[in-house]
């Protein structure tokens, strides 16, 4: 799977259930199943994505998908507008979470990957 900034290939992050993807070049996160991003959510004391509010930008295509090369849509923040964003795949339903570092580690365990992925969400979830 490649990344759908960078076009490198994302690397494996194993963890007890499934894997995340990683790009090492720009820190963005790919969870393949919506079901693996509720647990990580739940886990935190997040609502599951379909209760977080956010809406499509039909208008606005990021990227392939690394698992099957489909267009990505953006969902943008219900309340602050594009200032926090994620990538979704209509067809797969994979979710694609940017990096923040400027410089990414080049190597991250899951548990750092998934406190990345709570750390968006929270951003992504809070209303001003």
């Amino acid at each position: 799977m490649d990344c759908p900034r960078c076009s490198v290939e994302l690397s494996e992050i194993a963890r007890e259930n499934g894997a995340l993807h990683r790009c090492a070049d720009c820190g963005g996160l790919w969870v393949a199943d919506v079901t693996d991003l509720n647990k990580i959510l739940l886990h935190a004391n997040l609502p599951a994505l379909s209760s977080i509010p956010g809406f499509v930008n039909a208008e606005e295509m990021t990227g392939l998908c690394p698992a099957c090369s489909v267009d990505l849509v953006v969902v943008e923040n219900a309340e602050k507008r594009a200032t926090e964003s994620y990538d979704t795949c209509e067809s797969c339903g994979g979710i694609w979470v940017d990096g923040d570092a400027d410089e990414p580690a080049p190597e991250i365990d899951a548990k750092t990957a998934e406190g990345e992925i709570v750390t968006f969400f929270r951003r992504f979830a809070k209303k001003k």
